[in-house]
């Protein structure tokens, strides 16, 4: 069984961390650059996570993502795994959680914003029944919505 927790404001640091890690290694599966991402301060990830953000964290820290939820709507944000803990079910552990927790927050329905070519996000998100709703450009490439509802 693979452990995932939620972390705390004092857990800033490492989130901030796992965050330039993955925009480091694939600046092509985020929005935000490497350079805006780092000037960001620790304070700004406590912040976040005192003020409501799901931020869950799976294994030994070697994956994480989190959740925002406005009203009946969660939206997944940052979905990380590092490469040597790839398909090891980090990914599927970190999912059940974000889905839980959007649940227990009230959420209708979850979205997300992947980019086309992202082919193992696209997976992954499939596996889990979220399918496509929308896609727009995004400078090169094409950025997909897509989404799930929850019971």
């Amino acid at each position: 069984m693979v452990l995932v927790r939620r972390l705390a404001p004092n857990d800033a640091a490492l989130w901030r961390t796992l965050s330039l890690e993955a925009i480091a290694n694939h600046p092509e599966a985020f929005m935000t650059p490497l350079d805006d991402e780092s000037t960001i301060p620790i304070t700004a990830y406590a912040d976040a996570i005192a003020s409501g953000a799901h931020v869950f964290v799976a294994g030994n820290d070697e994956a994480n993502a989190f959740l925002r939820v406005f009203g009946a709507t969660g939206t997944i944000h940052g979905f990380y795994v590092r490469p040597a803990a790839r398909r090891t079910g980090l990914a599927d552990a970190l999912m059940h959680a974000l889905k839980s927790a959007a649940r227990e927050a009230g959420c209708r329905h979850i979205a997300l914003g992947v980019f086309r070519e992202n082919d193992a996000a696209v997976a992954l998100y499939q596996k889990h029944g979220f399918t496509r709703q929308s896609s727009e450009p995004f400078g090169q490439r094409e950025s997909w919505t897509m989404a799930l509802p929850l019971d």
